[in-house]
C-alpha cells in the first residue's frame, strides 16, 4: 500500500512502532473516511489515512506515535477487561479513556528515558491543551480521564523528565 510506503520513508520512528504493534498481534487498518486520526475497534487499530499519507505540521511524527500508542492502549485495556462484568456508566467510560491515556504516557516516558523525548513532549502538551479546552464539556469522558492522570505521580515523573 502507498500509505505504508509513505510512513516507512517519511516517518521512520512511527513505522517502527506500527511494525511492533502488528508483531504483537494487533492488526492495523487505514481508512479514508474517518473523523480524527485514529480509533480502536474490535481488537484492531483503525487509522485515518489522511493523517498518515502526508506530512501535517499540526500532527508531527511524535504526535502520531502518541495517537497510535493511545489506540493500542485501548486494545490492551479491552483485552484485560474481556470476560469481566462491566457496568455501563460514565465512570466506566472515563476509565476506558484513562487507561489508554496512562499507557501512552507510560510508553512516552520509556522512550524519553531512551533519549527520545519527542513523544513525551507531544503527549504532555496535547493532553494539557485538551484538558483546558474541555473543561466545560461535562459529558466527555476524555476530560476527567486526563484530569485524573494529571494528578498522578506518573504525570509529575513525565514532566520532570522533560526538564532534564
Amino acid at each position: 500500500k502507498e500509505v505504508h510506503a509513505f510512513i516507512e520513508k517519511n516517518l521512520p520512528k512511527l513505522w517502527k512502532e506500527l511494525k511492533k504493534i502488528e508483531q504483537e498481534g494487533t492488526p492495523l487498518e487505514f481508512f479514508t473516511t474517518m473523523r480524527g486520526p485514529g480509533r480502536a475497534a474490535k481488537g484492531k487499530i483503525q487509522l485515518n489515512q489522511s493523517y498518515f499519507n502526508q506530512l501535517r505540521p499540526a500532527f508531527p511524527e511524535d504526535r502520531l506515535i502518541i495517537v497510535v500508542l493511545h489506540e493500542y492502549g485501548h486494545v490492551l485495556h479491552a483485552k484485560k477487561m474481556q470476560g469481566k462484568k462491566i457496568e455501563h456508566s460514565f465512570e466506566t467510560s472515563v476509565n476506558n479513556e484513562y487507561e489508554p491515556f496512562k499507557y501512552s504516557v507510560e510508553q512516552a516516558v520509556i522512550r524519553a528515558k531512551a533519549r527520545n523525548k519527542g513523544p513525551l513532549q507531544q503527549v504532555l502538551k496535547n493532553l494539557k491543551q485538551r484538558s483546558e479546552a474541555g473543561k466545560d464539556k461535562t459529558d466527555d469522558p476524555h476530560i476527567p480521564a486526563i484530569n485524573r492522570l494529571m494528578k498522578e505521580p506518573l504525570w509529575k515523573q513525565a514532566e520532570s523528565l522533560l526538564e532534564e
